[in-house]
């Protein structure tokens, strides 16, 4: 089921908040997967050179079962977004790769610690998924469950219902096909200012009068 995107703004306000290491890494590894459509997989094994930080914005080359291995998919995300003019998002991913710049090498896994002896899975996410939503006072409704792919849905039916275009949304999460994408959307999404503040740069711009 679709993690909220009420939930991630306050794991993305939490993270901007802390002063603790670890949790500011599950943060900034959430919203990046949550705002890209990761798969826990591919969102746990993203390396540091696969993100780029620039004056237009940040720039994550994604890795997917999909795609070849020498096969370059960048996904950018522009600075100045539309619907987050204080750029709360970019804001907390800087804050993440400054502080680990202090001890990770360009190949090395984006969310790594020097104290590390995680085995990097798709669990990871699932558990650090688990650990925050205490700490942000959330929990899955009755009968739901809330994983690592619960990021990728939640963040493409965020889009979804806010009226962002199908084709950007199955661009953005390097879908091929329309059922592929299907798998991932949930009608029972509605917009939400959180969901714009995320996803509203997708939006088109009106046209000037």
């Amino acid at each position: 089921m679709p993690v909220p995107a009420e939930v991630m703004f306050d794991i993305l306000q939490l993270g901007l908040a802390t002063s603790d290491t670890h949790t500011l890494r599950w943060c900034a590894c959430l919203v990046l997967c949550y705002c890209w459509y990761n798969c826990a997989d591919s969102g746990v094994l993203l390396l540091r050179r696969h993100v780029t930080f620039d004056v237009r914005g940040i720039t994550v080359n994604a890795q997917g079962k999909t795609l070849p291995r020498n096969v370059a998919c960048p996904i950018h995300r522009p600075r100045l977004a539309r619907h987050d003019p204080h750029g709360l998002v970019l804001r907390l991913l800087q804050r993440w790769h400054d502080t680990a710049a202090a001890w990770q090498q360009p190949g090395d896994v984006y969310w790594s610690m020097p104290s590390d002896s995680l085995k990097w899975r798709s669990s990871v996410i699932d558990s650090w998924l688990k650990q925050l939503l205490p700490l942000v006072g959330h929990a899955p409704p009755a009968g739901e469950t809330w994983s690592g792919h619960s990021l990728r849905s939640g963040g493409a039916s965020a889009s979804l219902a806010i009226g962002v275009n199908m084709f950007y949304i199955m661009h953005h999460g390097v879908w091929k096909s329309m059922a592929a994408v299907q798998q991932y959307l949930s009608l029972h999404v509605l917009p939400s200012d959180p969901a714009y503040l995320f996803f509203g740069w997708m939006l088109p711009r009106d046209c000037p009068s």
